[in-house]
């Protein structure tokens, strides 16, 4: 484990943080297998919902919620989790999941699953909201903008498109959904 910070295991990073890079809670050292999907299948296809999955040796009790053991760490769906390949971020999601496994020898494992921004977006439910007319790209940021979507300050939204007419978007519309209608239109 190279890092004092982040660690390392076979040029692979598992940091995990609330919002502020500087809070990052190290889970490297006791991963041993990842996967990352994400994408398309072709070109026709659109792009699914990125996944990550991260398996944890558990054998100091340290990702049972509650264990009095001091690396306890508190993953709970929600927070943010990077995964670091040689130094580059090669995913950036939220906690989906969070399970333990028990087994009969008395040992624990732990897996982590996280979506992508898009999977944020599936499980979001716009409320009721009148736009006005406007670009594509502008009512794709003021879908990310909405307080119910609450959608991180860093993003690259590269939206095109002709302008957009008025439109009234019912309650409990899928923000997913309703962002591809756009990037279509």
């Amino acid at each position: 484990l190279n890092d004092p910070v982040r660690g390392e295991l076979d040029e692979a990073l598992y940091p995990l943080y609330d919002g502020d890079p500087t809070t990052t809670v190290d889970l490297t050292a006791g991963a041993y297998a990842y996967a990352v999907r994400r994408g398309r299948s072709n070109e026709l296809d659109q792009v699914s919902t990125g996944t990550l999955a991260v398996n944890f040796r558990n054998y100091d009790g340290a990702f049972v919620p509650g264990s009095l053991v001091p690396a306890n760490v508190n993953i709970s769906p929600g927070r943010r989790v990077r995964l670091y390949l040689d130094e580059v971020c090669a995913y950036d999601g939220r906690v989906d999941d969070w399970d333990l496994e028990y087994g009969s020898d008395l040992s624990t494992s732990a897996m982590l699953t996280a979506v992508d921004a898009l999977g944020v977006l599936a499980e979001t439910e716009l409320q009721e909201w009148t736009t006005t007319a406007q670009t594509a790209d502008v009512r794709f940021e003021s879908v990310l903008d909405r307080p119910e979507v609450a959608f991180p300050a860093t993003r690259g939204v590269g939206a095109e498109g002709g302008d957009i007419g008025a439109d009234v978007v019912a309650d409990g519309t899928n923000a997913l959904a309703y962002v591809r209608k756009v990037t279509y239109s």
